[in-house]
């Protein structure tokens, strides 16, 4: 049992490899030693499993695991805590290998005997929600990961521990906003804007968060003059907070929308093009977002009659969207007609026309001949075609 004691000790401070060079020579010599039925065997293979699980070789984890509670299953009732500890652990392996049916299954078996034996207030029942929770929004099912984080939530209210409750309450509300339910959304980071301005005043990156997804809603929501509240405010935090003061591509962009809706193209611009700092040269979902700031900068440029400009900034979206989209071009049929509709409006009719006929088939295969977009495409080609007739 020494080796599996230093098993321990190098597990618990995340030395897993020496862990489980451990534990693995400390089964070489209990499978020898201790009867095959031994809850000490059970507890070793028990310990190398969730060293396998901390290095990702999960597979290794599961054959573990499986001897452990067969071993446990000869000897303990269904439902001995130690039996949960293993059910809890089972439930990890299958998360880190995808399979969240089987991963929520076990946690909710373990779940079922933790409560049973050591009451819902006890941490290893939290632990457990927390994991179910994440599985359950991978699995893209919002409606149970919400019954975990109200149950969360209402054991942190019984406690008063107003980190969880905060973090419970941003939970809940980042869910909202991700079904588009803005003013659920709303509410509930208003409540853990509350709980984190009283309790956690001094963490001003996390006040920051709340405040930008506050604005961020208030947009969605239709409320252009809070959203630009709450945005500017989170631009003053993040400010003071660090150094990297256009960290956040969001409360920029979403700064750059408001102020667009305003009409406040400038202001728009600046935004835009703030955000579009940030994500230039990252990974392709950032590639994504530069070229949305290209096109809203071009729209705004378009908007406050700049259209030389508005053209150049419309091309980097179509360009960087050709490299993206590679194997479907039908996403690149709105920066075609808006580069269109600017050189229409600099009198250049032959290349809006062009621009025009590229844009048609690719709007079509992508909202349907009925789609207004394409409408407005169809109107377009067609004026300009009436304004070359000599």
């Amino acid at each position: 049992m020494i080796r599996n004691g230093l098993g321990i000790a190098y597990y618990n401070i995340n030395q897993y490899d020496k862990a489980i060079e451990q534990y693995e020579s400390s089964l070489e010599i209990s499978t020898n030693t201790y009867n095959a039925q031994s809850i000490d065997l059970a507890t070793q293979y028990t310990n190398l499993a969730m060293a396998y699980v901390a290095v990702n070789r999960t597979e290794d984890a599961l054959e573990s695991l499986q001897i452990a509670l067969n071993i446990l299953n000869q000897i303990l009732p269904e439902d001995n805590p130690k039996l949960g500890f293993i059910y809890r652990t089972f439930g990890l392996a299958y998360e880190k290998l995808a399979d969240y049916d089987k991963a929520i299954e076990f946690l909710e078996k373990a779940n079922g005997i933790t409560i049973k034996f050591v009451g819902e207030a006890h941490i290893d029942v939290g632990t457990e929600y927390v994991y179910l929770i994440g599985c359950w929004i991978k699995k893209g099912n919002y409606e149970k990961a919400l019954k975990y984080l109200r149950k969360q939530l209402a054991r942190a209210l019984k406690a008063n521990d107003e980190d969880t409750v905060a973090e419970m309450y941003y939970q809940i509300a980042s869910i909202y906003l991700h079904r588009d339910q803005f003013d659920l959304a709303i509410e509930n980071y208003l409540a853990a804007l509350k709980i984190q301005k009283k309790a956690f005043k001094n963490d001003r990156s996390q006040i920051a968060l709340i405040i930008e997804k506050l604005g961020v809603c208030y947009y969605e929501n239709g409320e252009n003059d809070k959203a630009l509240e709450f945005l500017n405010k989170a631009v003053q935090l993040r400010k003071k907070t660090t150094d990297l003061a256009n960290e956040n591509y969001a409360v920029f962009y979403y700064l750059g929308l408001a102020f667009k809706k305003n009409k406040q193209y400038l202001k728009a611009v600046k935004n835009f093009k703030d955000a579009l700092q940030i994500c230039e040269g990252y990974s392709e979902e950032q590639d994504d977002r530069s070229i949305q700031c290209f096109n809203n900068i071009g729209e705004c440029l378009y908007d406050n009659a700049e259209y030389k400009k508005a053209i150049e900034f419309y091309q980097a979206a179509k360009e960087k969207g050709l490299q993206l989209y590679k194997n479907d071009k039908r996403p690149i049929g709105v920066f075609y007609n808006n580069i269109g509709q600017a050189n229409y409006q600099l009198g250049k009719i032959d290349e809006a026309i062009q621009q025009y006929q590229l844009a048609l088939p690719l709007l079509k295969e992508s909202y349907g001949s009925d789609n207004e977009n394409v409408q407005i495409c169809e109107r377009n080609l067609q004026l300009a075609q009436k304004k070359m007739k000599p």
